[in-house]
This record gives structure tokens, C-alpha cells and sequence, in this order.
């Protein structure tokens, strides 16, 4: 999206192109397959970074200066995700020239840069997310090292999910949970560890 805006692009959708999220095909998807059918929309961050952008570089708790969102490295141009079932119909209309063979994708069209218009179409982005700030908790369990305290063993997973993607976080809690299980065992057969873990 920074690159679109910075090309002087009004707005932004993005969508996968089954190239690479149905590479087997577009017959081979969800829910018989692991591939993204094309209803699927996949949504993600669209920061060019790192955390939150209101505290760059710096930890996102109470007391930390905030830049204003004005000066903040965010994108000013409204853009939404969308399937590639339905971003086909906007790329049929793309008129121009072709993009280069690197570019394409595997949908059954000629892949246009757009910079011949939409054939007399017009298309209008409404993003309708309200940009706030959110608290979010962390649980943090604490095993003290027996020989080398200072040192620290960090195991972690977000919580968090996309929408209705809770496999994502949950498969890695899962993982997390059975480490954490085992070194409890540990713990209460009286094996230490020597580093402090924190999970």
C-alpha cells in the first residue's frame, strides 16, 4: 500500500492470486484442500513495520510518548483485501498494457497494468474500520534459572487471530502449552532448569 501511495495510487485492494494460495488449482481448495478457495479473503497488516506505529522503536504501554497519528507511518489511502473470486471481475475490466511475465498469476485473464483505465467503469473503496487503540494482555509464566539467572529462554505465541483464523494462534498455544506442561513436570520431580524461562 505505501508503494501504491507513493505511485500516486488513490486506494488499494489487494487480494491472493491462486498462483500462490491455490497452487495445485483452483479445484483443489478449502474445504477439501488446504488451499485458499476463491471466496477466501486473507487479511493481514498493512504497517511497513514493526509494532505499534504510534510508539516506533518503543514498547505500547502507558506512559510512552505517542506520536500523532498525522506523523505516524501509515498509509493515507483507504485499502481493503479481497477474494480473488471477486477481484477477477475488476482485473477483466483493467485495460493498458500487459504486466510483465513475473507479474502474472494463474486466473484465466491477460494480466493488465490498469493504465488504460476500466473500461469506462468506476470503482470506490469505503473502508468502514474504526482506527482505535486497543489494550491487548499478555499471561506470562516464570521459571527461575538454577545456575545462570541472567540468561533467558523466551517462548511465546500471539493470541490473536484474523477474523475467524483461530488455527493460526491456537496450533501454536497448543505447542506452547505441552512445553510448558513438560517443564512443569520437570519442575515437580525436583529437575531445574539453568536458565530462567519465560513462557
Amino acid at each position: 500500500v505505501k508503494h501504491a501511495q507513493n505511485c500516486g495510487a488513490v486506494g488499494a485492494i489487494l487480494y491472493h492470486d491462486p498462483a500462490d494460495y491455490a497452487p495445485e488449482g483452483q479445484d483443489k481448495v478449502y474445504p477439501q484442500y488446504i488451499w485458499l478457495p476463491k471466496t477466501g479473503v486473507q487479511s493481514g497488516s498493512i504497517l511497513d513495520g514493526y509494532g505499534d506505529p504510534l510508539t516506533p522503536g518503543l514498547p505500547s504501554v502507558d506512559g510512552v510518548f505517542r506520536i500523532p497519528e498525522d506523523k505516524a507511518n501509515l498509509p493515507k489511502i483507504p485499502a481493503t483485501p479481497m477474494s480473488y473470486g471477486e477481484a477477477v471481475e475488476l482485473l477483466k475490466i483493467m485495460e493498458g498494457s500487459e504486466v510483465p511475465r513475473s507479474w502474472r498469476g494463474t486466473l484465466n485473464i491477460t494480466y493488465k497494468l490498469g493504465d488504460g483505465g476500466l473500461k469506462n467503469n468506476t470503482v470506490k473503496i469505503t473502508v468502514n474500520v474504526p482506527n482505535k487503540r486497543q489494550d491487548a494482555y499478555n499471561v506470562i509464566g516464570t521459571i527461575y534459572g538454577r545456575e545462570e539467572p541472567d540468561r533467558w529462554v523466551l517462548i511465546g505465541n500471539h493470541r490473536d487471530a484474523w477474523e475467524f483464523g483461530a488455527v493460526d494462534p491456537s496450533s501454536g498455544t497448543s505447542a506452547m502449552m505441552e512445553i510448558s506442561r513438560g517443564l512443569g513436570d520437570l519442575l515437580k520431580q525436583g529437575i531445574e532448569e539453568e536458565m530462567k524461562v519465560f513462557i
